[in-house]
């Protein structure tokens, strides 16, 4: 079994504001709270195959699927 590691971080009242009135919404503990965030945030800065992606390679990715959105919003029969 892997051995578990605590991690400190600093966090600012605004956040830890909203990461408390989450974990009180969900009714969890934060540190479940920030495991996911810590989680989907590595998942952003990963492609499929592993690889790191670069800020712009983000850029270029988020203006995609906000173009794609629009185009699927302009799309109307009737």
């Amino acid at each position: 079994m892997r051995r578990k590691k605590v991690v400190s971080m600093r966090l600012d009242i605004y956040n830890e504001a909203k990461i408390e009135e989450l974990s009180e919404i969900l009714r969890v503990n934060r540190s479940v709270i920030l495991r996911v965030l810590i989680t989907h945030s590595l998942n952003l800065l990963q492609d499929e195959t592993g690889r790191w992606k670069l800020p712009r390679q983000i850029y270029e990715q988020q203006k995609t699927i906000e173009e794609e959105s629009e185009q699927d919003d302009g799309d109307t029969d009737g």
